[in-house]
């Protein structure tokens, strides 16, 4: 198991919502430093304050910082993930640590709803699992973890920031939403940091509708077999 005890941790997305949640979590659990990064500046500052008031001005900091780009949400991922990887790894001189990378489950099934969401996350799958292999652990020491998040009740599964390209796809989306039981943010950040503690690297991780975590990477295996079926023979 690992354990969050003196650990430096940086969450992106850290001023709201799941983010706000991991950085409390962090703190909570005995971590050295957090650092929140985010572009909403004001509730970023207020969580600075409110945490560090708590646990002391030297635990948790906030930075405004915008990592995503205009093109498709993986870039950035991908960039980040990369530059992290470097600084921590043991064969450049670092320590080693671990990535967390948030997939979801739209990169586990298909949808005709959100094409170029599922085509990112699905993305972030492969990465995330590819980067984490266990060869690359063992020469570079940084664990790679994937969350698989289901609908989860936070500001961004509202109309205005979850649509599809069409307009009528778009309702049947929301409808669909609708139909799903949106798990509390407490339970995605419950699930983190059990994936966290227990997480081998390469491994894939479903949380969803408040349900404990699941090492989910044996189905992950498998379905890339059947893909794979008449690649290597």
């Amino acid at each position: 198991m690992y354990q969050v005890t003196n650990k430096v941790v940086l969450v992106t997305g850290g001023a709201a919502g799941i983010g706000a949640g991991l950085v409390r979590e962090f703190l909570q659990e005995g971590a050295k430093h957090v650092a929140a990064l985010d572009v909403d500046v004001n509730s970023g500052k207020e969580l600075e304050i409110e945490l560090s008031s708590k646990y002391g001005a030297n635990k948790v900091k906030f930075y405004k910082c915008d990592v995503t780009t205009e093109e498709l949400n993986i870039t950035a991922l991908i960039t980040s993930s990369l530059r992290a990887h470097k600084l921590m790894s043991k064969d450049n001189g670092g320590s080693g640590g671990t990535i967390i990378n948030i997939s979801s489950i739209v990169g586990l099934f298909q949808t005709p709803f959100l094409p170029i969401y599922a085509a990112t996350k699905s993305a972030v799958l492969q990465f995330s699992t590819s980067l984490g292999a266990e060869e690359n652990y063992l020469r570079f020491g940084v664990r790679v973890i994937t969350i698989c998040f289901g609908v989860t009740d936070t500001s961004l599964i509202i109309e205005s920031k979850t649509a599809s390209y069409d307009t009528k796809l778009n309702e049947r989306l929301m409808t669909a939403l609708k139909g799903m039981k949106a798990q509390r943010p407490e339970s995605a950040v419950r699930g983190l940091l059990e994936a966290y503690k227990n997480g081998s690297s390469g491994s894939t991780w479903l949380i969803i509708s408040d349900k404990p975590a699941e090492d989910i990477t044996a189905n992950i295996n498998q379905g890339y077999k059947i893909f794979s079926r008449g690649v290597f023979e």
